[in-house]
């Protein structure tokens, strides 16, 4: 999943994707409002983004009634060293910690369940049904 820290995805999304062509992509249009955290694009990836701005991604698309979210990681980064994301010590560990806190926000705070992929698609197609 890839958001952004607004309350409107698909308005910010239609704002990046024309200011990525032509003269606003020559001045960087995109990369100066991602500076100043406006329409902030994040990945739901404790590989690429910190655990406060998936925190945000989360609390942003619940407000836009996201039916799912995906959290992808490469599963390399499991282990330390087998990587990029996590070639250091000090790299997996934050990756780890990362992880770990926005699965605990994830289920404790917002008491969200975190079903496999085949228990969703179990569900999601029970509802297509």
């Amino acid at each position: 999943t890839v958001g952004f820290n607004t309350n409107d995805f698909r308005r910010t999304w239609n704002r990046h994707c024309r200011f990525s062509t032509g003269l606003p992509r020559v001045l960087r249009l995109n990369g100066i409002l991602d500076r100043a955290r406006i329409g902030q694009r994040i990945k739901f990836s404790p590989e690429q983004s910190s655990a406060e701005k998936m925190k945000t991604l989360i609390n942003r698309a619940l407000r836009q009634r996201a039916e799912c979210l995906v959290m992808l990681f490469h599963s390399s980064s499991l282990v330390e060293g087998l990587s990029q994301y996590v070639s250091t010590t000090e790299r997996f560990e934050q990756f780890r910690r990362s992880l770990t806190d926005v699965l605990t926000y994830w289920r404790r705070t917002l008491g969200f369940p975190a079903p496999t992929m085949t228990e969703f698609a179990t569900q999601w197609l029970g509802r297509q049904a």
